[in-house]
């Protein structure tokens, strides 16, 4: 724990001596970072998933995107040594949407070249060459010769995932050979190393596997990488347990179950993993809070406009009774006034008979008068 202290103290105080110094650090967020940073390569995961953590949620508050899906990806990298792909691989697609959105290249590149593999662990080849693909028609300018690389690493674990294991070898040998041809860092030849050496366990070479686990082993140890010591370990008991040696396998299991437990403490990892899950179950109440309030607004919208909506039918259906009333007194009258007219001409008619009655004889019969007034 001192040890751990005085480490982070360091990063504090000269945090350009680290590797990740060219990470933006003059947040809370990406300082945080820089330390997870530095535990993720003292090979101490869990406490580098701790203040992964931490990062990721300093990094929300002060909304510093870049450093939020830096740590999700380094989230994912820690699940992966930790062998749970599921959640590796559910970071990644997190991680690589963000980027997506956020048009950040350099971090689409890193993620794209890490969602292969997670798909080739589980056994999903055509999600994995689906990705592969779109890796393969981006157009990275920065740090291209890495790329190249990781394009010919990961066709080689997409063969190893389909068994082809005759082909992978042959892909893998030819990334360790780029990889010392343009100079990057042992690890890189140090994972084809240790992929080969995985292969040949398949393939039932046990006493070539052996030569290709002592070679990991050393090559480990000289890089001072805990992970892979770790895998260099399982080849070598997994080997020799094949070839018959029960003691020397026996020996590297221990050593190789010492090793995990000494890295992946099961209590530490507990615990961060408990933390990654509190914050993701706070995010995930928050959306869906989020979200109700959305679907209440919609719902209250819905009804507004459908209250409009009936207020509006049932002004139409008053007008147009009005409208229909007022056609109806319009027929009314005007007939009314043809009654009206009628009357008056045929009084007058009356007025005119009566007259030429009065001139007349009294003989004339009431028969005579008119159909329309008897």
């Amino acid at each position: 724990m001192f040890k751990h202290i005085i480490f982070i103290i360091f990063l504090f105080v000269c945090p350009v001596c680290h590797s990740y110094a060219s990470m933006p650090a003059n947040t809370k967020s990406g300082m945080t970072k820089i330390i997870a940073d530095g535990l993720y390569k003292d090979g101490n995961y869990p406490l580098a998933l701790t203040y992964y953590i931490k990062g990721m949620e300093i990094a929300e508050k002060e909304d510093d995107k870049r450093t939020y899906m830096a740590c999700i990806g380094n989230i994912a990298n820690i699940y992966e040594a930790f062998g749970d792909y599921e959640a590796n691989l559910f970071y990644l697609l997190k991680g690589y949407k963000m980027s997506k959105k956020l048009n950040d290249e350099e971090l689409i590149g890193k993620y794209l070249t890490n969602i292969v593999p997670a798909y080739c662990h589980l056994g999903n080849i055509k999600k994995a060459k689906e990705y592969y693909d779109i890796a393969k028609k981006m157009q990275v300018s920065k740090n291209a010769t890495q790329w190249e690389y990781f394009l010919i690493y990961n066709s080689a674990r997409i063969k190893q995932a389909e068994r082809k294991y005759d082909e992978a070898v042959k892909d893998h040998l030819r990334a360790a050979a780029y990889a010392e041809k343009n100079e990057l860092d042992d690890i890189f030849i140090l994972y084809q190393e240790s992929e080969i050496g995985n292969i040949l366990v398949k393939k039932h070479d046990y006493g070539n596997a052996i030569k290709y686990g002592a070679k990991c082993r050393d090559m480990s140890v000289e890089i001072d990488n805990a992970e892979m010591e770790i895998n260099a370990y399982k080849i070598l008991y997994e080997a020799y347990a094949g070839n018959g040696d029960s003691d020397s396998a026996r020996k590297y299991r221990v050593l190789y179950l010492e090793t995990y437990d000494s890295v992946f403490s099961a209590k530490g990892m507990n615990q961060a993993r408990g933390k990654l899950q509190e914050y993701e179950s706070r995010k995930s109440t928050e959306e869906i809070s989020s979200l109700t309030s959305i679907i209440n607004i919609y719902t209250l919208a819905v009804i507004l406009i459908s209250i409009l909506l009936i207020i509006t039918i049932v002004l139409a259906v008053v007008v147009i009774r009005k409208n229909r009333n007022l056609r109806n007194a319009q027929r009314l009258l005007s007939l009314i006034n043809d009654i009206i007219k009628l009357s008056e001409t045929e009084a007058r008619w009356l007025l005119c008979r009566l007259t030429m009655k009065a001139m007349r004889p009294a003989t004339t019969s009431l028969t005579e008068m008119p159909v329309g007034l008897t």
